[in-house]
């Protein structure tokens, strides 16, 4: 399955050429469409109207808080859309855990069809350091 991916402008331009020369051909980064410096609602406006899957380390204003009954997010208001993906690091995303765990998404979505719906998300435990890949329906 290809992928469309949107990188956001918190995330290395980087990202998007490792997806496309994964395959994920039409993906790009947000940079390169002009698009920096949006507001998030904006941005999810082009997001669904192009039908791309956003890869993200500003979680909590895309997909709401975890655990939280009635938690707001962007994507929580969409009645469908092509995914999210989440790149979380406590500490802050350095370049090379960036590509690290784009690496691993890569991977990752080579078992899957689709993510209509859906979001994964990447955790980076710096005590461990490994990641940890959850995924759950969104909305």
């Amino acid at each position: 399955m290809s992928f469309i991916f949107l990188i956001d402008e918190c995330l290395s331009p980087d990202l998007a050429h490792m997806a496309i020369n994964a395959g994920h051909v039409e993906s790009i980064h947000v940079n390169w469409r002009g698009m920096q410096g949006w507001k998030d609602w904006q941005l999810m406006d082009a997001i669904i109207e192009n039908d791309w899957t956003l890869v993200t380390h500003n979680s909590v204003d895309f997909r709401g808080k975890l655990n939280v009954k009635g938690a707001r997010g962007l994507y929580r208001q969409q009645a469908v859309h092509a995914g999210l993906i989440c790149l979380n690091a406590p500490g802050g995303m350095s370049y090379v855990l960036q590509k690290r765990m784009f690496k691993l998404v890569l991977q990752e979505l080579q078992s899957h069809a689709d993510l209509i719906n859906q979001c994964l998300e990447f955790s980076y435990d710096a005590d461990q350091g490994d990641v940890d890949v959850i995924q759950y329906p969104l909305p």
